[in-house]
């Protein structure tokens, strides 16, 4: 399947997601890079910025960022 064909680090999100512990976010009128910076100075879980995309991946795991 294709989480095999991933890498165990690009993977992660991917589980996360599928255990409805992980959400991708975008607010209308709120900069998503201010969100990224936000998120990261919480220091609780995963959070990976996707600029090009204009989103915020947010996730109850390990504390890591991408």
């Amino acid at each position: 399947t294709e989480i095999y064909t991933l890498s165990l680090h690009d993977a992660l999100p991917i589980c996360l997601h599928m255990q409805g512990r992980a959400i991708d976010v975008r607010l209308q009128g709120f900069p998503t890079a201010r969100l990224h910076v936000l998120a990261l100075a919480m220091r609780r879980g995963g959070v990976g910025y996707y600029p090009g995309s204009d989103f915020v991946h947010l996730d109850s795991g390990r504390v890591r960022s991408w």
